[in-house]
């Protein structure tokens, strides 16, 4: 898991051409997804980015953990929808899953966000470098074109990593303010 994971992390298409017929491979994904999560929850914990002093921190890593999951399923669901169904890839759902669910790997750079200063600095990192992974996992696991993987890439990166952060910073600001 450690192998693929720094693979995706680098941007290895190759990675993604391996994993089309491996089901076993969903599980690897689910628990870099996972780890990917809680390094979140552990980095949220010390930054001043949204409030967060009277939110427990078991909390925080269980939330980050799942609005993480819920990024990953929506990341997929939008690269079938939009690249399988409407741009005519040739992926089918469970393969996007493991192809997106790897690239969640640079996502345990999150863990550093809460060292000040340069904290943010990671805690962007994280969320950025998730982009460039899932353009590629989109383009070698559809089997197209870098246009049409980078116009997938950035509306499923959008509502997945984007849209699950913008979640989780409502969940945690909503929590803290009870």
């Amino acid at each position: 898991m450690l192998s693929r994971a720094i693979g995706a992390a680098l941007l290895q298409g190759s990675l993604y051409r391996q994993l089309t017929d491996e089901p076993r491979e969903v599980f690897y994904a689910l628990g870099i997804v996972a780890l990917s999560g809680i390094a979140l929850g552990l980095g949220l914990q010390g930054q001043q980015v949204i409030p967060l002093r009277d939110t427990p921190a078991p909390m925080i890593i269980l939330l980050s953990a799942q609005t993480r999951m819920m990024g990953w399923f929506i990341c997929a669901g939008i690269a079938y929808i939009v690249g399988t169904k409407l741009l005519g890839g040739s992926a089918g759902f469970r393969q996007l899953l493991r192809s997106t669910g790897l690239t969640f790997a640079p996502g345990v750079f999150a863990v550093f966000a809460g060292i000040p200063v340069v904290g943010v600095y990671f805690l962007s990192l994280s969320l950025l470098w998730l982009f460039p992974a899932l353009w590629v996992a989109v383009r070698e696991t559809q089997g197209y074109d870098w246009i049409r993987a980078l116009i997938c890439a950035i509306l499923a990166w959008l509502a997945g990593v984007g849209g699950s952060y913008f979640f989780l910073i409502i969940l945690v600001a909503d929590n803290a303010a009870q």
